[in-house]
């Protein structure tokens, strides 16, 4: 598409639809150049102008270049050079079975031998960190395992079924081991697992922190929500923390 443009939904809080079809998320699609009209999750047109593989948004004229993400309404889009600059992880090659560094390097070479950016993004990090994470910010990573997250401190919780889509689908959260959520409401922290749960969860977590306002009956419900689901979405959690925030 040497014109157009390709872009990828990496936070779908509400549908969206082009050309009366609905678009998946984590998934590269083409657009056409000239101006594109999308249709949000109310039936809302959400316009964007296109030109040589760039995505203007004609409200502020703010143009976005290939691994640069936007914003249409509350949904989050990243552009694209190719399908091939994907955040998500492609179906062809296989997950990392371990988190261990000399795996992923492996891992990387698979990718990159199929043409994927990811697998530069697996080796490490890079100027455009925050491109990868979809609706997290480059200030909640608290830890790096050479280009991938390896733990993440999440103070805010929007969209919480979307972001918990998101982070069980974009790859640079494919080997997180600590997750901490340090939110005011559990019921945010319980929203945002039960949606983790229900997508696969995190297969290399070992470590889960939650620090809200919870009497002892909402951490035990916490804990039996965990404690359910852990073998078939946090098959590796030794360690979980329920603490008052209150």
């Amino acid at each position: 598409m040497a014109t157009g443009a390709w872009l990828e939904i990496v936070h779908q809080p509400h549908r969206l639809e082009l050309a009366g079809r609905p678009l998946p998320a984590f998934t590269p699609f083409g657009v056409p150049p000239g101006r594109v009209t999308f249709i949000g999750g109310f039936g809302q047109p959400l316009g964007v102008d296109v030109a040589a593989g760039v995505v203007t948004l004609p409200a502020d004229g703010r143009a976005v270049a290939p691994g640069g993400l936007l914003s249409l309404g509350s949904i989050g889009l990243r552009v694209l050079s190719s399908p091939l600059q994907t955040s998500a992880w492609p179906s062809d090659v296989a997950r990392p079975l371990t988190a261990d560094d000399e795996t992923l390097r492996v891992v990387a070479d698979l990718l990159l031998e199929r043409g994927y950016a990811l697998g530069h993004r697996v080796l490490a990090r890079s100027a455009d960190d925050g491109s990868w994470l979809g609706p997290f910010g480059v200030d909640e990573v608290t830890g790096w395992r050479l280009g991938l997250v390896d733990e993440l401190r999440l103070s805010r919780l929007p969209s919480r079924w979307a972001a918990a889509v998101a982070l069980r689908n974009l790859a640079i959260f494919g080997v997180v081991r600590s997750l901490v959520f340090a939110v005011e409401w559990v019921f945010e922290v319980r929203a945002f697992l039960e949606a983790l749960i229900a997508q696969g969860g995190l297969p290399f977590l070992e470590r889960l922190e939650v620090v809200a306002k919870l009497d002892h009956a909402q951490a035990a419900q916490l804990d039996r929500l965990v404690l359910d689901g852990r073998a078939a979405a946090f098959p590796r959690l030794g360690d979980l923390r329920l603490r008052t925030g209150g």
